[in-house]
């Protein structure tokens, strides 16, 4: 703050008025040149990452920060992100009140002052970014009273800006500054960076900028910056398919020799054999048989059951069990330490930066059908023929279990009924279940409207109503609704019980494996029926 602001009073002796303000972007990569002219020019960061290159050197540029281009001052924004960097450009006059004694009349002179110092950095807290928003919406009004309540919001923002800039001088806090080079360093990764660098851009000593960067993360500079270029690798040998010498270079490394020494230090193996033998988790209870007909088996599989299916028991022994009810612990991902995740964008978009801090993570978009999503998990391992393969052989396998159910079906009526804790789940035409059994196998719902839509949930005393041939019932828990003990459930007497596994249909419709199991088992069913 300068001597003009702290010898005489804000708003009494001194006063500001807006002249302009605008908005300026400029998209990855590009620059910007900016220049203030006779007045003072603020600088607000409204979204993106930058840096400004001025006579006073160079400052980092992230979004809702707040710093001045003195009068006359030449300055350069580069956009180092990789989203569009915007900035409000706010210039303004100010005015001092200087009193005559001799004939005590004040009068209004122009002035000057810095709202903020030559290199300070302010935040443009949340009632600060409303503040310029408002005045940017109301800049080329013509309403007089719009205008004098925009003299007044800016009047509210320099009271801010100077009461934040007080604040700042009595509580330094390089800890900002340090934090700021962090996000540097995950923007230039692929070039040459030094601490003494990094130092500058903080504007603290060497010495200084290394003790606090310890503190903060736990590791030196150079260490820190090594990490994050083996972390950053890994993306790229997961996702990319570059070579290995591109990736050394698109992460900072001099060749693709150094690159894989300083690979194996960190990860304990080579890039190549990382690769070969990267350790796969999927965070949905499909992705793992999604995996494992592509040729991949998962380092752990997440099941809502003590076991896993009986159709994956022999292939899943060496896998590692990771029991959950409705959320999946980020403890026992950690803990299982895969190099590669699958994760579902509909369930764990909330937890994305999470599962990224522990390995490289894919979102999978949500599919209606298995098909869909089987290729989509093909797309990201490298699989394609393999997925086509396992749609071809269950499409020959629907074309004879359509023809052999057509035969032994003779027309008869099938539902099929999930019992859950809110009741018994009657699957129709139109859920992902349903279109199987009725579109894809031809079987034949009994002629009720619900069946007809997606499908409906009754009590268990209105089974009879269905009044159906036959009814394929699973169930989550047999102890809960007696059928261990022998009860009877309540339905119509023309209706034949069929019992499956509630682990091995419990992804029927979702998965291959559980799908063509379910295929086979309801062809023995009704082939038998008769037995």
């Amino acid at each position: 703050m300068s001597r003009q602001i702290t010898n005489k009073l804000p708003f009494r002796d001194v006063f500001f008025v807006m002249q302009d303000i605008h908005y300026v972007s400029t998209a990855a990569g590009e620059q910007l040149k900016v220049a203030a002219g006779a007045a003072p020019l603020l600088l607000i960061v409204g979204a993106g990452n930058g840096v400004l290159q001025s006579e006073r050197g160079q400052q980092l540029l992230a979004q809702h920060m707040i710093l001045m281009i003195q009068p006359e001052e030449k300055a350069q924004i580069t956009n180092d992100g990789q989203s569009t960097l915007g900035c409000y450009m706010v210039t303004y006059k100010v005015y001092q009140a200087e009193k005559h004694s001799h004939n005590h009349h004040t009068q209004l002179t122009n002035g000057s002052a810095d709202l903020v110092g030559r290199n300070a950095v302010l935040e443009a807290t949340d009632s600060i970014q409303e503040m310029v928003k408002s005045l940017y919406r109301a800049a080329n009004t013509v309403d007089e009273q719009e205008a004098i309540a925009s003299h007044f919001i800016f009047q509210k923002l320099i009271f801010a800006l100077i009461e934040q800039q007080r604040f700042q001088k009595e509580n330094k806090n390089p800890r900002l500054a340090v934090k700021r080079t962090l996000q540097y360093m995950e923007r230039h990764i692929d070039e040459p960076i030094s601490v003494e660098q990094l130092a500058r851009l903080a504007n603290i000593s060497r010495r200084w900028y290394t003790i606090l960067f310890k503190e903060m993360t736990g590791e030196n500079p150079l260490d820190y910056l090594i990490g994050l270029r083996i972390r950053k690798a890994k993306d790229l040998l997961n996702l990319s398919g570059d070579s290995f010498n591109m990736i050394a270079r698109r992460v900072g490394f001099e060749d693709e020799h150094y690159f894989s020494r300083r690979f194996k230090q960190k990860v304990g193996v080579s890039p190549r054999y990382y690769l070969q033998q990267r350790r796969h988790f999927g965070t949905r209870v499909t992705y793992p048989e999604l995996m494992h007909v592509l040729g991949v088996t998962p380092i752990a599989a997440p099941t809502p059951h003590q076991e896993f299916p009986n159709y994956l028991q022999a292939s899943f022994g060496k896998v590692e069990k990771l029991y959950y009810d409705k959320t999946l612990s980020l403890d026992k991902i950690r803990r299982s330490k895969p190099d590669f995740i699958v994760a579902s964008e509909w369930q764990d978009q909330a937890i994305y930066e999470e599962l990224s801090s522990i390995a490289t993570t894919v979102l999978l978009p949500s599919r209606e059908d298995w098909r869909d999503e089987l290729r989509d998990m093909a797309e990201i391992l490298g699989k394609r023929a393999e997925a086509n393969g396992v749609i071809e052989r269950f499409s020959d396998k629907l074309d004879k279990a359509r023809e052999t159910l057509y035969f032994a079906m003779k027309g008869e009526t099938v539902v099929y009924v999930r019992l859950t804790s809110e009741g018994a789940v009657v699957f129709g035409e139109q859920s992902s279940r349903g279109r199987i059994l009725y579109s894809e196998l031809g079987l034949k719902p009994p002629d009720v409207f619900a069946l007809h839509q997606d499908g409906i949930v009754l009590p268990l005393d209105r089974l009879s109503e269905l009044k159906a041939d036959h009814i394929i019932l699973q169930t989550d828990d047999k102890q809960h609704w007696g059928l261990s003990n022998g009860e009877r459930l309540p339905i119509s007497k023309e209706s034949r019980i069929y019992q499956v596994g509630n682990a091995e249909w419990y992804n029927f419709s979702f998965s291959p494996l559980a799908t063509h199991f379910a295929v086979d088992e309801i062809i023995q069913l009704f082939a038998a029926r008769k037995g």
